[in-house]
């Protein structure tokens, strides 16, 4: 387990019943912790991916985000919230791709925006990877 300096932990990983915890393969879950031992994140493992409901929080305990994967890739309604607990942006995910209605909110809950998406189009365009589909759109275009 890895540790902190004040040796709090800073990851726990949860195995199948029976399982020696060196055999990586067989985790069931992961759960990341701030440095004041509170959690930052926690969710499940199947197949060394990211399987199920993950959240984060912040760290005072409040919901930061929620997402659903499968195979580890997001897939479904994905959340996430201002430190106040309002709504900052909700979408959907298929199979890893940003797909539908994407809305963000202020910090008092009042929608400021709308996406439309098309799965395979260019996407909500603020993650990471929309932003790399974005790129590679243009150099083949």
């Amino acid at each position: 387990m890895e540790t902190y300096e004040n040796n709090s932990p800073k990851a726990v990983a949860f195995f199948e019943e029976g399982t020696s915890q060196e055999d990586i393969e067989k985790r069931v879950g992961e759960m990341y912790y701030y440095e004041n031992n509170q959690v930052y994140m926690v969710g499940g493992i199947k197949n060394n991916k990211r399987d199920g409901v993950w959240e984060a929080f912040f760290e005072d305990g409040t919901l930061q985000s929620k997402a659903f994967y499968i195979e580890g890739k997001e897939d479904g309604d994905y959340k996430v919230y201002h430190s106040n607990g309002k709504l900052l942006m909700h979408g959907h995910y298929d199979h890893g791709i940003c797909d539908g209605v994407w809305k963000f909110y202020d910090q008092k809950g009042k929608l400021q925006r709308e996406i439309h998406t098309q799965k395979g189009e260019i996407a909500c365009g603020t993650c990471e990877r929309c932003q790399k589909i974005s790129q590679s759109k243009s150099i083949n275009n």
